[in-house]
């Protein structure tokens, strides 16, 4: 716990869980509006060192400061992988984070029976 959410539970006087949640929420919930999202989501690329799997909650994670549509972070999530655009055409067909994942994965196994 940060020394200001610390400090934040020594001046109330809360006792319920649920009233403790709302009050976490209004004092620390920082509001993004969705363009500062999409384009956090635009910039955000997939890392040498993170697993797909790990790429994809981050992308998710970002997503999910506003509302925005699946397929559309899907997109953005094949944008950020640095492979061919051959095979990034054959993501954007991905409807979901599972067949995408699914499909990322048959494209990285086949490119390691190639090494």
């Amino acid at each position: 716990m940060t020394s200001v959410a610390k400090l934040f539970l020594e001046s109330t006087q809360i006792t319920e869980y649920d009233e403790l949640k709302t009050a976490l929420i209004e004092e620390f919930a920082k509001e993004y509006n969705s363009a500062e999202v999409h384009k956090k989501l635009s910039e955000r690329v997939k890392k040498n060192t993170e697993s797909f799997h790990e790429y994809l909650l981050h992308m998710r994670k970002i997503a999910s400061l506003s509302d925005i549509e699946e397929t559309s972070i899907d997109r953005y999530v094949v944008d950020g992988l640095r492979i061919k655009s051959e095979i990034k055409h054959l993501l954007y067909r991905c409807k979901t984070y599972k067949s995408l994942q699914e499909e990322y994965e048959i494209f990285e196994h086949f490119i390691k029976d190639e090494r």
